[in-house]
């Protein structure tokens, strides 16, 4: 896709949630919204009208009204910064695997590179922060989340303690209900779209957690994805979501678990009290049932 036609859709989008949330009748995309563009094929017009319909909006075509029914999920408000973890590696794909859940939007809304930034086409996916996000339609903020109340306690903590532990920055991220986390995963530019597109729509069809992102340039040659979880005590979860990840994307590469509030606090892979800031990892061995692998 031309990278002006992408940019000029984003913006429609866009400008058609605020609309949405602020209850007005949004307008109708610019021309060129109408126009999908198809890999060695002309532009073509899409369809003037759409036989579902919102009691708020006018939709011209089917991507309207997805736009449309992602406005209550599309607010970027958890884009944070990720630091880097020196354990993680850089994931492969085995190029003969296709993926058991390759859906058809994954051709139908291609990523791209341009200029070394990553481009996703797809209605629902949003830009915030320099990272691209996937949000599941059940998705939502986390409730009762007191990151300043988690971050003024850990820095009083630093005053005067010389030594902090991993096991207190998690027991002080659970008193203030910081549970997210997240798997890391590092890619070259060779594979960072179709794996990506495949992660990507695995989680809009419930097969993962209900939030991943990705970073839009590369950082040392590779692109992360971070997978989501709501709450990294949860084992079971954090385990089901590494297993979607092997049967939506062919992840078998050892990857490692980082909860958010190390990222939060600024604890990264090297620091003053030496904190591992990921907990778990877990690779793909052939006839070994998968489990999580406490990292120390």
């Amino acid at each position: 896709m031309d990278p002006e036609i992408a940019r000029i859709r984003r913006e429609a989008y866009l400008s058609h949630k605020r609309q949405h949330d602020e209850g007005t009748k949004p307008k109708p995309y610019p021309e060129v919204e109408l126009i999908d563009i198809e890999d060695d094929a002309e532009p073509k017009k899409a369809a003037s009208s759409a036989s579902w319909a919102c009691g708020r909006c006018t939709f011209l075509n089917d991507r309207e009204r997805d736009a449309c029914e992602m406005c209550d999920n599309a607010n970027a408000d958890r884009a944070v910064d990720l630091g880097s973890d020196d354990d993680s590696e850089t994931f492969v794909p085995n190029p003969s695997s296709n993926g058991a859940n390759k859906k058809a939007n994954t051709n139908q809304y291609k990523c791209y590179i341009s200029g070394d930034v990553i481009y996703d086409p797809h209605p629902r996916s949003t830009e915030s922060g320099g990272w691209i996000w996937a949000r599941n339609r059940t998705s939502s903020s986390p409730k009762n989340e007191d990151v300043h109340g988690m971050t003024v306690t850990f820095k009083a903590w630093v005053g005067i303690k010389s030594k902090i532990t991993r096991d207190e920055v998690l027991q002080l991220a659970k008193q203030h209900n910081v549970t997210f986390g997240k798997w890391l995963l590092y890619l070259k530019p060779d594979y960072i779209c179709e794996t990506w597109q495949k992660i990507r729509d695995a989680v809009y069809d419930g097969q993962l957690g209900d939030v991943a992102k990705i970073a839009t340039t590369a950082e040392r040659g590779s692109y992360v994805i971070c997978i989501y979880c709501k709450d990294f005590g949860d084992r079971d979860d954090v385990l089901r979501v590494r297993n979607g990840l092997w049967g939506a994307a062919q992840v078998k590469a050892k990857l490692f678990f980082k909860p958010d509030c190390f990222t939060h606090l600024g604890i990264y892979a090297n620091n003053p009290n030496k904190i591992r800031p990921t907990i778990y990892s877990c690779e793909v061995i052939e006839g070994v049932e998968m489990t999580l692998t406490d990292v120390k």
